[in-house]
């Protein structure tokens, strides 16, 4: 048995292309020109490549070997001789690992404490994937510094960040202000981020993220929070500090059954001048927490800057469709007796009609209409309603009162959900014989 011992000498691998050669210009004339460059490409290869081979390798070996082969094999073979042999080009130089500076950086203040949010760099500046994909995560070590107007950028802190191949979520990061950066006028305070090589280099630091330095306003006091129709009341204590008022708005409910997504939190505007805010967007039955937070814009270095004041004590409140419209206004009364109805007395009352303009067809249910009461106040009776169910009209003719009783008339609102007013009352005297 034959065994792979030595290197093909050039000679017999020429004779053996060279037989192929023949038989392809047998067979396929036209490939015989294309295959010929392949082999001068191939020959040109063993002076860096050596191929294995048996130690003697008969001549009608080689000749029935290439005429078993199809005509098309010899040229195959013999491209993928020259392709093999192609110049690998230059080399390139190892990556740095240098991670992409961060461009992103968001920072705020609230109270005391200032927050950093951005996203981790996960690029080299080569355009590198950062992490490892054998590891499936990566520790990116960086740190935060801290410069107050033109001064040294100071660090404050260290930061050990795990990246995977798919999160791409923002990286927070919280800082409570020492305390000669808590007291005094505004003044400008920058912060950046900047991420490291496994080597201890860096491609630069990130965008600065401006916050202010100094006293924040005075937080908010006697946040309430009421019930109507339209939506939930919130209400807080009158405040000689400066600035609008921001509600915060988190429900309490649990994660929405659709994508199991949490429901999202809100902010709300307010009237600071007034001291309240109406939330008309909450959904009946949805338990809901308010805080609220003052809050003044300056403009420092030609920045614009927001300084909120520390969170206010939260309250909880659910809204539920209990409340009643508004009262009846405007009620008037008329005894008399008709001509064509000979001694039958009767009363005709009027009011303005309520409007329900105000209230959400999600909280409230819409105006059913009004009843009405009456009261004999002398000789006194009990209270009895004429209406067996509300009339849609803001008007009812009483055709069976007596005409020698005071009575007492109540006139209330309704609505779908059986929630009624307070009654608007008018007392009607006796009529004159």
């Amino acid at each position: 048995m034959l065994k792979w011992h030595q290197k093909m000498p050039t000679g017999v691998f020429y004779k053996a292309m060279t037989i192929s050669l023949e038989i392809t210009q047998q067979v396929h004339p036209l490939q015989s020109s294309f295959y010929r460059r392949s082999v001068d490409a191939t020959l040109k290869c063993m002076e860096f490549i050596s191929l294995p081979a048996r130690s003697a390798l008969p001549h009608r070996i080689l000749r029935g070997l290439t005429a078993w082969l199809t005509p098309a094999a010899p040229l195959a073979f013999g491209t993928l001789f020259a392709i093999g042999c192609a110049s690998p080009g230059p080399p390139r130089a190892p990556s740095l690992n240098l991670p992409q500076p961060v461009s992103d950086l968001a920072a705020s203040r609230t109270g005391d404490n200032v927050e950093l949010r951005f996203t981790l760099p996960h690029l080299s500046t080569d355009k590198l994937p950062l992490y490892e994909p054998h590891h499936q995560r990566t520790t990116l070590q960086g740190h935060i510094c801290r410069e107050l107007a033109r001064g040294r950028c100071t660090d404050v802190a260290t930061i050990n960040a795990t990246l995977t191949a798919t999160d791409h979520t923002p990286f927070t990061w919280h800082e409570t202000l020492p305390a000669d950066l808590t007291a005094g006028s505004p003044r400008l305070l920058r912060y950046r981020v900047e991420f490291l090589s496994p080597h201890g280099k860096s491609a630069g630091l990130s965008n600065p993220g401006f916050v202010a330095a100094g006293s924040a306003p005075a937080p908010v006091q006697g946040l309430s929070a009421t019930g109507t129709r339209a939506g939930t009341l919130l209400q807080w204590s009158p405040s000689a500090t400066q600035g609008d008022v921001l509600l915060q708005r988190i429900s309490l409910a649990p994660p929405t059954a659709k994508a199991g997504k949490q429901n999202p939190d809100l902010w709300l505007n307010s009237n600071a001048s007034a001291n309240r805010t109406l939330d008309s967007t909450v959904t009946a039955g949805e338990p809901y927490r308010y805080t609220a937070v003052r809050r003044i814009t300056l403009t420092l270095d030609g920045h614009s800057i927001e300084l909120r004041s520390e969170l206010s004590a939260p309250i909880d409140f659910t809204l539920h469709p209990v409340y009643p419209p508004a009262a009846p206004t405007g009620l008037a009364a008329a005894g008399f007796t008709p001509p064509d109805q000979g001694a039958h007395y009767a009363i005709d009352l009027i009011w303005q009609p309520v409007s329900d303009a105000d209230s959400s067809a999600t909280l409230a249910a819409p105006l059913a209409g009004y009843n009405v009461y009456r009261e004999p106040l002398s000789p006194s009776g009990p209270r009895t309603r004429l209406t067996a169910t509300p009339t849609p009209e803001p008007s009812f003719h009483d055709p069976t009162p007596d005409p020698t009783t005071r009575y007492s008339y109540s006139i209330t609102a309704i609505d779908g959900n059986g929630n009624e007013s307070k009654a608007a009352t008018i007392q009607v005297e006796p009529s004159p014989q």
